[in-house]
């Protein structure tokens, strides 16, 4: 089943021309799918694509970061970071304050290309994802927070890759639901994120009160 419903998302995100969606599911499969399987997964995905002749230049176009590239969303992206780093090294690492990114600080060389393609601004404020956002805000602090989830993301892919090997015992489904929201809003932090007060933002909220609790409820439980 789990096959399935990836092997439907790739469909949709292939009918869609979604690159984002293509990143998530990806994510997913690398999650949920034994080894093996994923190795088979990723073989009969190339020659299906070749066979189909699907068109790669849509997403080739978006993973190529350069500053040569005329595509927005890399544009955005590779612009979310330089500002990033500007607000970090004008503020020597204390950041520029709480949703003061896109208003206070310098707007970077990438940001004077997106206005010469005729949209002057675009995502100033967000960034593109919500990573650099953190860092040009709140500078140490901000990449604090992100090696913090990074250590914690490690920790829950690999109790989701013991569940799918059996090697733990299945204990809550909303557990697998809230640790999900967790691993999922990594594509929120790195690839494509509206910033901080989003339906996303909200889910990864959520699933850290959660965690928290389960976590208390286990140490009363001992």
């Amino acid at each position: 089943m789990r096959l399935i419903w990836i092997l439907l998302v790739y469909g949709i995100a292939l009918f869609l021309e979604n690159l984002t969606l293509i990143v998530g599911v990806s994510a997913i499969a690398v999650v949920v799918l034994p080894l093996r399987t994923l190795f088979v997964f990723v073989v009969l995905g190339g020659i299906t694509t070749f066979f189909l002749s699907i068109n790669l230049n849509y997403y080739l176009s978006r993973i190529t970061l350069s500053l040569s590239s005329s595509n927005l969303s890399v544009l955005v992206f590779l612009s979310g970071w330089e500002r990033a780093y500007l607000c970090f090294k004008d503020t020597l690492g204390f950041g520029i304050g709480f949703q003061q990114f896109g208003i206070v600080g310098k707007q970077g060389q990438i940001m004077e290309i997106i206005a010469s393609l005729n949209v002057p601004g675009l995502n100033r404020l967000g960034g593109g994802n919500v990573a650099p956002k953190l860092v040009g805000e709140f500078g140490y602090f901000g990449m604090g927070l992100l090696l913090v989830y990074f250590a914690y993301f490690i920790k829950i892919f690999w109790w989701f890759n013991s569940l799918v090997r059996g090697v733990i015992v299945f204990q809550s489904h909303i557990q697998v639901f809230f640790h999900s929201c967790f691993l999922m809003y990594s594509i929120d932090l790195f690839v494509r994120g509206a910033g901080y007060f989003s339906a996303e933002g909200f889910m990864f909220v959520a699933s850290i009160i959660w965690m928290q609790r389960w976590i208390w409820r286990t140490k009363q439980c001992r």
